[in-house]
């Protein structure tokens, strides 16, 4: 029996792509200390990382995938592909349009080559990581999925010591920051949690560990943003570090699996957030300096900032949509001619 969608995680989703256009803003350190940030908006990213890694558990049932080769199929990873690259090709476009502008206000010149890493880097822009970071979900998360669904709750133990090897080997390897953030390793624990929380429905995590996981986190968190603890090994985004996510584990745990509120504007927000997360990336790089110029109020300029970035998501999304839909048909098409033949 098909499982009813949880309609809640689409406004955790519209949350996080609100706290992500407020991370993006020139908001100061103190402000962001004073503020908590590190305890709510700084955790948007791996809370979508928590959410995709359940969804996929559970397109994965779905779908029948009961050995790790069928999750390479092109049949299973294309429409992935196509779902993701169509939004984010329509942003890259707008964004030659603006490397354009660039050049025309001789900022800086135009540039092919320019042009063609931008492609490769995921866009210009704040969170222009995500793209590249979602293409290798595809390839990673078959491996995290299995691993769970053999292991359980002792294979996101596992999953907590490859993120912790990773960390470690990047440091000794010195990997350098820009290629740091364009790998996805450093989401393994969180990815493999939302799995874990996707297929292990009628295990419920003991109090003693969700309490550990809390505790641990939040000591962690602490340490490194209010006394200054130097992290040895993470020295790389330690504030959402794999040891930072322990903090959320057991509260994205209570929110997906234990909160099923409805509340239809925020649901299309979340249904919506890559759309919403592609625009801010396109409005934080080319206009938000320009646009705040005209506020001498910092919270003005950031409620108008949020407001553009969502409205503007979601008519990006109501024209990408058809362009998905017809893609994804085309592709259904050729698979059914392929049958045939």
């Amino acid at each position: 029996m098909e499982q009813k969608r949880n309609q809640f995680l689409d406004i955790i989703k519209a949350l996080c792509i609100v706290f992500v256009i407020i991370t993006h803003d020139t908001i100061s350190e103190e402000t962001r200390l004073k503020l908590l940030f590190n305890f709510w908006i700084d955790m948007a990213v791996p809370l979508f990382m928590i959410i995709s890694g359940y969804v996929y558990a559970l397109s994965f049932e779905r779908n029948g995938i009961t050995l790790i080769q069928q999750a390479y199929t092109l049949n299973f990873i294309m429409p992935k592909f196509i779902r993701y690259t169509i939004p984010f090709l329509l942003a890259f476009a707008i964004e030659i349009l603006g490397e354009i502008a660039v050049a025309f206000l001789a900022i800086r010149p135009f540039s092919l080559k320019h042009i063609v890493a931008l492609l490769f880097q995921g866009g210009n822009g704040p969170g222009s990581y995500y793209y590249p970071i979602l293409l290798q979900f595809l390839l990673y998360y078959p491996v995290l999925y299995f691993i769970i669904k053999r292991y359980a709750f002792k294979g996101l133990i596992l999953c907590f010591a490859i993120n912790a090897g990773y960390e470690f080997f990047q440091r000794v390897w010195g990997c350098n920051e820009t290629f740091y953030r364009m790998l996805l390793f450093r989401y393994t624990l969180v990815i493999a949690f939302g799995s874990y929380l996707g297929q292990c429905k009628g295990e419920k995590l003991a109090l003693g560990w969700k309490i550990a996981s809390f505790a641990a986190g939040t000591a962690f968190i602490i340490a490194y943003r209010y006394f200054a603890f130097p992290p040895r090994i993470i020295i790389y985004w330690t504030k959402t570090s794999f040891l930072a996510c322990l903090y959320l584990l057991p509260i994205a745990a209570f929110l997906i699996c234990s909160v099923h509120l409805r509340f239809k504007p925020l649901e299309l927000i979340g249904k919506a957030s890559f759309n919403i997360f592609l625009v801010q990336m396109v409005y934080y790089a080319y206009a938000a300096g320009f646009v705040a110029k005209f506020f001498s109020s910092h919270i003005v300029h950031l409620c108008f900032h949020i407001g553009i970035c969502i409205s503007a998501g979601l008519i990006f999304y109501a024209i990408e949509q058809p362009l998905t839909k017809f893609a994804l048909s085309m592709w259904n098409s050729r698979k059914k001619l392929c049958r045939v033949k």
